[in-house]
């Protein structure tokens, strides 16, 4: 009995993941023709195949390309996209479409957002796949404000833009007392805290769909801001002096931070944030602070206060 409910309570949204009136086809290209760009997936329609499985992704020497088909009838409006199975980075989006890829969903989807004009677009949007999970590939399109509709705190709502100003302003006030302390002290673990914050300010605004921009901007504000932390760490619990095999792993992941930026600049994205990698960095922190207050420096209590609840703040957003 309790199985046939469940299929009751299913079969709805079983119906609804089938029927997304919004999108006519999706389907995916296998390639192994690394010099393939988005003008040429045009003359290679009839290679494309429906899209159904993640077994299809499998082959790690090929390249995979995803084509959307949208609805004719879709209307201008912005739109929100949950998708599982996959991600990408390149996309035949363009530019004036803001292609905002911000959040994580609360069910584990991606998301993403764009702007559609039905008079100005293309209705045929092309994909290139980046990497792939166990999860039954998706595409599920959505207006913005369908997508926000049972949110607590609305993009573009008074209600997201007071949370917003709360964040950001507390964060602007830290950044400039710590930039004045630096001012008067020329400490410079100041000076990197009060960067990083100006970093993360941004950082948050793009995660909150705030404002858009490019997801090479998001990662080099990323990164920057990582590697601000490492400096600012260093220097205020001067690990060098007291933790000299630990300033090594740091040095480490200093070079890892410098040759993703060059992973970023030839690839177009982030090993690090795509693989979720910086915990290693912020696991390493509250290590340094926790040995420093068992050596009687009082300051580190305070860091583990406020970097749990900043470690905390993050992994229940994700």
């Amino acid at each position: 009995m309790k199985k046939l409910l469940w299929l009751f309570w299913l079969l709805p949204l079983f119906l609804f993941a089938q029927n997304n009136s919004t999108v006519e086809k999706f389907m995916l290209l296998k390639s192994f023709d690394k010099t393939l760009t988005f003008a040429d997936l045009e003359s290679k329609d009839d290679l494309f195949e429906d899209f159904t499985h993640n077994s299809q992704l499998e082959d790690k020497r090929a390249g995979y390309w995803i084509k959307i088909e949208l609805s004719q009838t879709l209307k201008s409006d912005r739109y929100m996209v949950k998708y599982k199975g996959y991600d990408f980075v390149h996309s035949s989006l363009s530019k004036v479409q803001l292609l905002n890829k911000y959040k994580y969903a609360n069910d584990g989807s991606l998301t993403f957002s764009f702007y559609f004009d039905a008079k100005r677009d293309s209705k045929v949007l092309y994909l290139k796949v980046l990497s792939s999970t166990t999860d039954k590939p998706t595409f599920v399109l959505q207006t913005y404000k369908h997508f926000y509709k049972d949110a607590l705190v609305k993009p573009n709502s008074h209600m997201m833009y007071l949370f917003f100003g709360l964040i950001s302003g507390l964060m602007i006030m830290v950044s400039i007392y710590n930039l004045a302390i630096y001012w008067y002290s020329r400490e410079k673990s100041f000076l990197y805290y009060s960067l990083m914050q100006f970093c993360l300010i941004f950082v948050l605004m793009y995660t909150l769909g705030i404002f858009c921009m490019s997801m090479s901007l998001f990662y080099v504000l990323a990164l920057v801001s990582a590697l601000l932390g490492i400096f600012f760490v260093r220097s205020f619990f001067n690990v060098k002096r007291f933790f000299p095999k630990i300033e090594i792993i740091l040095r480490l992941f200093m070079v890892l931070i410098f040759l993703d930026f060059v992973h970023l600049y030839v690839n177009g994205y982030s090993l690090l944030s795509q693989y979720g990698l910086f915990f290693i960095f912020g696991s390493i922190s509250l290590l340094i602070a926790y040995l420093r207050l068992r050596a009687g420096f009082i300051p580190a209590k305070f860091f583990l206060i406020g970097w749990s609840l900043l470690g905390i703040s993050i992994f229940l957003t994700e």
